[in-house]
């Protein structure tokens, strides 16, 4: 503590202000960075580029070295995006990438596909097509070149208008594209909240996933819309948390479910807590009515955690480990009502940065 103007200063506080401070400019100067160099270029590369939610740099790169690539963007998108990373999708990868995308660029497009290891099909470059460039990743690609060996898989796909994240997870994994339908995919592809989330896909998973739990017989094999699903999904939800009422014996008995958990990632804060026992899990899902007791086993597997939030807004907060990183999988109210992204982002960052506070704190003891 220092003496100033007859009070007193606390240093670790005034600290932390500085620190913040320091944090919001370095935001700013970068955010002020990318606005200048973006707009150093043509208002028309800026668009195609900007037109994609990830591994921009590659598609402007590919743009600024390889006529034609403007072309094959309005064309198919996908297409562009697997070139301008063509290093992922060849085993063993070129040794001049860039040198193979320019040969390649203006050939035909089944061409390319074949060369990137997709069925050389129209079909399937109609397909890929079909893909808004806001939901195109590599994992997305790389899942479903696998997915489209299945001809049932690519029937589903060709009668779809457009493709979206949410239809690509639901189509790429093999837990979930059984259980699908042609109305079931048209309604996702056509919920624009879904051009990068894959809210449909998670129901469908928490809902065949409390299904094993529970030992329920009457969960459909196939879902033909989406109030349908969420319906059988709350249904579910309402008896997983009914069993976990009958007693303290009743986890042993629920299936998959484990008895202990591991630690939390990070510590939290006095209003955002991790959830640490599998019976806490249970009751944030039974208070806040929604299905987070089955996340039980994902949590054990070190592969997810949960957070109950308290301030500012009654929630249950969801981090998953994707890439060796933890990332918000979902923040969700009571039912699974909807938060507000700025309230999301709040909590994010204090999960994110409890760390550094919880170490700071054990310092000054």
């Amino acid at each position: 503590m220092l003496e100033a103007f007859g009070g007193t200063i606390d240093t670790a506080a005034s600290d932390e202000i500085q620190k913040q401070n320091r944090a919001h400019f370095a935001e700013w100067r970068h955010k002020h960075a990318v606005l200048d160099f973006f707009g150093q270029i043509p208002e028309d590369i800026r668009r195609i580029v900007q037109a994609y939610r990830e591994r921009r740099w590659h598609i402007l790169n590919l743009l600024a070295r390889c006529p034609g690539t403007d072309e094959l963007h309005h064309s198919n998108p996908a297409i562009c995006y697997m070139l301008a990373s063509n290093w992922v999708f060849r085993k063993p990868a070129v040794k001049q990438p860039m040198r193979a995308a320019r040969s390649l660029v203006r050939r035909p497009q089944r061409q390319i596909l074949d060369w990137l290891g997709f069925p050389a099909t129209e079909a399937v470059r109609k397909i890929l097509a079909k893909i808004n460039p806001e939901s195109l990743s590599v994992n997305n690609l790389l899942y479903l070149r696998t997915a489209l060996a299945d001809q049932g898989i690519c029937k589903l796909l060709s009668h779809l208008p457009t493709i979206n994240t949410g239809v690509l997870f639901l189509v790429n994994s093999k837990a979930t594209s059984p259980s699908i339908t042609p109305r079931l995919l048209a309604e996702v592809a056509a919920d624009p909240k879904q051009a990068s989330e894959a809210t449909t896909y998670r129901t469908l998973c928490d809902t065949l996933n409390m299904a094993g739990m529970t030992g329920d017989t009457s969960c459909p094999q196939l879902f033909g819309t989406i109030p349908r699903l969420i319906k059988v999904h709350d249904r579910l939800t309402e008896r997983l948390n009914t069993m976990f009422d009958n007693g303290p014996g009743i986890l042993q008995e629920i299936r998959g479910v484990p008895q202990t958990l591991p630690d939390p990632p990070f510590p939290g804060t006095e209003t955002i807590t991790p959830i640490t026992t599998t019976r806490g899990l249970f009751e944030e899902g039974k208070n806040m009515h929604h299905c987070v007791g089955s996340y039980a086993r994902m949590v054990a597997d070190r592969r997810l955690y949960v957070y109950r939030v308290t301030s500012p807004v009654r929630a249950t907060a969801a981090i998953y480990l994707k890439d060796d990183q933890w990332i918000i999988l979902q923040t969700t109210g009571p039912r699974n009502v909807n938060i507000p992204d700025n309230v999301i982002e709040t909590i994010r960052k204090a999960i994110f940065t409890s760390k550094a506070a919880y170490a700071h704190n054990l310092l000054s003891l």
